[in-house]
């Protein structure tokens, strides 16, 4: 478990530097750690940073849970590009401190990436094929279906998967196949891309590292509906079900968020990989990272599509829903190795959650705010909790995301 620390919540397309074109990057990191150690903290918790469809503003709604979002590229590091062409795309994208809109941003650097790539295929680095090729390798799990899956969003101009031809929609071999050979070039600049982000990634990473700071990542619930992995591995997913939450103080009717619901029983199936995947993606870019809706691995409430009145719990029964969110997070424990693990485990949660977090030593959250306790005597009523009284396995904020 990592030492006690203090640390700041921040979106990466909110941290602006000097060098960016009008949306926070990777290179920001750097001088946003100085200001943070400067201030005393030396832990960066940030949203996911999942690439995401043009246009599409949240970042739980991702086109892979595995694949880094390329807006976030610093183009000043990208093979090929000089200098003065990253200057003059910056001077015709940033307007003061206002931000980049997205659309333009996504358009200008898909268009020097498409330079950048133009210069790897041309063979002048070696060292970045042998690279490139190692990183094609150690993905290859998610990666060939993430670049097939992209490569094709863009052929049907971005429309949802479902309205694919069926052979497409339904990942049959020969469509897939002749797919993948008829848009072989786009796929492999598409793997590139993916390839140059991570590289950033790790370079930045490395250098926070030997200043004494820590990243924190964030494992969301679920993929959405028009990801990679729905398409891709739909066994592992109910479609006629949504994710949501049931009724309470906050929501007389519920919530509902529209994540296809998790088939756990084939997952469990297949000894979680698609789960144990994701936790060894996220080790290699955070020292920490928050688990998002812990609740929902212990029981996951949905709604049927069409009559989304009401919805029930899966598993049922708090026997089987203590035991499932038992194994599930001891395989994220086993899967981080180093990584600190913190639960997201707001709202309205059983007991037993906590008892079984607090059993493994996660550490759950304490918002300041919401943590408050009735006082009796003269002082009677609500009173906050003094912070100093908070579990010592704990994440104490003013805020979540």
């Amino acid at each position: 478990m990592i030492a006690r620390c203090a640390g700041i919540l921040i979106p990466l397309f909110s941290i602006r530097s000097t060098e960016d074109f009008g949306r926070g990057e990777f290179g920001g990191l750097l001088p946003m750690a100085q200001m943070a150690l400067a201030m005393g903290h030396r832990l960066l918790q940030l949203l996911p940073i999942d690439e995401v469809a043009p246009g599409e503003t949240s970042p739980y709604s991702a086109l892979s849970v595995f694949a880094l979002d390329p807006i976030y590229l610093s183009l000043k590091l990208l093979p090929g590009i000089s200098q003065d062409e990253c200057d003059a795309a910056r001077a015709a994208l940033r307007h003061g401190d206002k931000p980049a809109e997205q659309l333009k941003l996504r358009a200008f650097k898909s268009k020097l990436l498409l330079q950048s790539y133009r210069y790897f295929k041309s063979g002048a680095d070696p060292t970045l094929r042998n690279q490139y090729a190692e990183f094609v390798e150690r993905q290859r799990g998610w990666l060939e279906d993430y670049a097939l899956f992209r490569a094709l969003k863009e052929k049907f101009q971005w429309a949802e998967w479902e309205s694919w031809p069926p052979p497409l929609k339904n990942h049959g071999p020969k469509a897939l196949a002749d797919a993948y050979r008829m848009l072989a070039d786009q796929i492999a600049m598409l793997k590139y891309v993916q390839f140059l982000a991570h590289q950033q990634w790790e370079g930045m990473r490395e250098q926070l590292r030997r200043q004494g700071v820590l990243l924190g990542g964030d494992l969301a619930f679920s993929p959405g509906r028009e990801s990679m992995e729905v398409w891709a591995h739909r066994e592992l997913f109910d479609l006629g079900r949504a994710v949501g939450a049931p009724p309470d103080a906050f929501s007389a009717i519920g919530q509902r968020w529209g994540l296809p619901m998790p088939a756990w029983k084939h997952m469990r199936v297949r000894n979680f990989d698609f789960l144990r995947m994701r936790v060894r993606h996220a080790r290699e870019l955070y020292d920490v990272l928050r688990v998002d809706h812990v609740v929902g691995l212990y029981r996951t409430y949905g709604y049927q599509l069409g009559n989304e009145v009401s919805g029930e719990f899966d598993p049922a029964t708090e026997t089987a829903q203590r035991a499932q969110g038992e194994e599930i997070m001891r395989i994220v424990l086993e899967e981080a190795g180093p990584m600190q693990i913190v639960a997201e485990d707001l709202g309205v949660i059983p007991k037993f959650v906590r008892e079984t977090l607090s059993a493994l030593a996660i550490p759950g959250y304490k918002v300041m705010r919401w943590e408050k306790q009735q006082s009796a005597g003269a002082s009677a009523g609500e009173r906050f909790v003094n912070p100093a009284d908070y579990p010592a396995v704990s994440l104490a904020t003013t805020g979540t995301h």
